[in-house]
């Protein structure tokens, strides 16, 4: 890789990391984990007073009117929940990319040759402006 690439691909990532480091400090404030525990506890909840529902449904006359409604009710709960979800996994996917980019970075910078202190001076005499 020639040094103009190199350096180039080094400011994409030095701009991408500083573009998803106030993402990712707002991802540690939210735990991912107590989040989808909340989710499927809701979930479950909701599922099963569907499933009571449902069973009142089979001992009414009017069954499929009843059923209909019932999974018309379980969408309207549910599809929020799913939307939650949603968001959790793309926040986890950022989250999993940000560490990516933060290895990379510090993969490609130890490969990179330390740049020495002394800077050599031009050749001949200097000219006042």
């Amino acid at each position: 890789m020639k040094s103009k690439d190199l350096a180039c691909y080094l400011l994409w990532i030095g701009l991408m990391l500083a573009a998803s480091h106030a993402f990712a400090q707002e991802v540690q404030s939210i735990n991912l984990v107590a989040e989808r525990r909340r989710i499927s506890a809701e979930r479950t909840i909701h599922e099963s007073a569907f499933l009571q529902s449902e069973r009142l449904c089979y001992a009414r006359f009017a069954v499929s009117d009843c059923l209909h409604q019932a999974r018309q009710n379980r969408r309207a709960v549910l599809d929020p929940l799913r939307r939650q979800e949603l968001v959790l996994n793309e926040m986890e996917r950022k989250l999993k990319a940000f560490s990516a980019m933060n290895r990379i970075q510090e993969k490609v910078s130890a490969q990179q040759p330390k740049s020495p202190d002394v800077v050599p001076l031009r050749n001949g005499p200097i000219s006042a402006p």
